[in-house]
């Protein structure tokens, strides 16, 4: 008879102990979750103090799509062979840090961001990545392709990316090479003034070059009548 109450005893034991470490592991998720949480909303509540105190802040002179930086890849006598970089959606993350410091030991002519810089297409994202900018200094020019991440009409329009950043319909010639880059974004955008622009870029350029290259966010999709 003891020896079975012993048995009963330890089942029941065992029984408590596993509930109590399933619990604690529910507590662990649940504390996870938590200060994922938190660490989301102390960054929202960052980028809007950064936005009320650094909105004037400025991107460094090789930075955007202005006809001054672009003039700043001048081509070198003798030398026919170059490297460009070319990153896509960064959001301002650790990754890109890591792939930038990399890529700045690399004998680069100018860096190209594939759209998406920004996680939220709001005037706080937008000053905390021109901040980060100025902390990256590279010894290059570095031209931006607008993402969907990165504008809004309601928040952060074209126009006002176009006054920060520079035109989002551009292009460039560099040692007989085309590099036109298009403002290239899904609905309620459209997308046929950008085309419009390509076709007369190409018209115009493209038999004076070896090759062109072609940088968008996505691509377009296009009809017989665009």
């Amino acid at each position: 008879m003891g020896v079975e109450i012993r048995s009963w005893t330890t089942r029941r034991t065992n029984f408590y102990v596993e509930s109590e470490k399933n619990m604690c592991g529910k507590k662990v998720g649940v504390f996870i979750l938590f200060l994922a949480a938190a660490a989301f909303c102390i960054f929202e509540i960052y980028a809007l103090l950064l936005f009320s105190t650094e909105n004037t802040e400025s991107l460094p002179d090789n930075f955007g799509n202005f006809v001054s930086v672009r003039e700043q890849i001048k081509p070198e006598s003798g030398a026919n062979d170059f490297y460009f970089a070319v990153v896509g959606d960064t959001k301002g993350c650790g990754t890109f840090e890591k792939i930038y410091d990399r890529i700045r030991k690399l004998p680069v002519k100018f860096l190209v961001l594939l759209g998406d810089c920004v996680r939220k297409p709001t005037e706080g994202y937008h000053s905390y990545f021109r901040s980060e900018c100025n902390e990256l200094r590279p010894p290059f020019p570095v031209f931006f392709v607008v993402g969907n991440h990165d504008v809004n009409e309601n928040n952060f329009s074209v126009s006002r990316f176009e006054e920060i950043y520079g035109p989002t319909n551009f292009f460039f010639k560099y040692h007989d090479q085309l590099f036109v880059f298009l403002r290239i974004l899904n609905r309620p955008y459209k997308n046929t003034e950008s085309l419009n622009f390509l076709e007369k870029v190409l018209k115009k350029e493209r038999g004076s070059c070896e090759r062109a290259f072609l940088f968008m966010h996505i691509p377009p999709k296009v009809t017989y009548d665009y």
